[in-house]
């Protein structure tokens, strides 16, 4: 959970230079390169049936992170309005 907090946090100032599916791509990309160095999962043993899940899954995933760092993307750009109060 620590991981996916941070990755949010760093994410957050990438939005503005690389938009939000650059930074998914970025985010996910270096997720795997880590998963690959750390957790060395035998590659060749994925059957060819587990595939589309496979498949499914990654683009399950990359959507997901796409929408919510378009979100936080909308919500960190979005106008902020003077409380009537303020306005005098």
């Amino acid at each position: 959970m620590l991981s996916v907090q941070l990755g949010s946090a760093f994410s957050v100032s990438l939005i503005p230079t690389v938009g939000p599916a650059g930074t998914a791509w970025l985010r996910l990309s270096m997720g795997a390169l880590v998963f690959l160095a750390l957790a060395r999962p035998p590659l060749r043993s994925i059957r060819q049936r587990d595939m589309p899940a496979l498949a499914g899954l990654g683009i399950a995933t990359g959507l997901m992170t796409v929408a919510f760092l378009a979100a936080l993307d909308g919500s960190t750009s979005a106008p902020r309005w003077r409380s009537s109060s303020s306005a005098r």
